[in-house]
């Protein structure tokens, strides 16, 4: 799913995931349409803070916002294991999708 909704080698993401696998702090969340993963994320609690990675979406399925729902959900979730800040990793590519909007949250703030 990462490599096709990144459009990048799986065994990039198959190293990866082997990394992020030995994060004790990581949780792995998936958006779903008509019971296919179409969707994925990766939200890191640690510290004070939640970190939210690798959020992507396959192309027949992007402008729909399940990569939203997905972000907010694992800031949502890192809020009620204690963080008091919630920031996204992002990337050029992203800009199309979150039309250049900056991403910041803290606990103040309801998802």
């Amino acid at each position: 799913m990462l490599a096709a909704g990144f459009d990048a080698p799986r065994e990039l993401f198959d190293e990866l995931a082997v990394g992020l696998r030995r994060i004790e702090e990581a949780s792995w969340y998936v958006g779903r349409a008509d019971g296919a993963i179409v969707s994925t994320a990766v939200g890191v609690t640690l510290d004070g803070a939640t970190g939210v990675f690798n959020v992507a979406t396959l192309p027949a399925h992007r402008g729909r916002g399940y990569g939203t729902a997905l972000t907010a959900r694992a800031v949502r979730d890192g809020f009620e294991a204690g963080s008091t800040f919630g920031f996204l990793q992002s990337s050029d590519r992203d800009t199309a999708s979150t039309n250049g909007s900056a991403f910041a949250m803290s606990s103040s703030t309801s998802c």
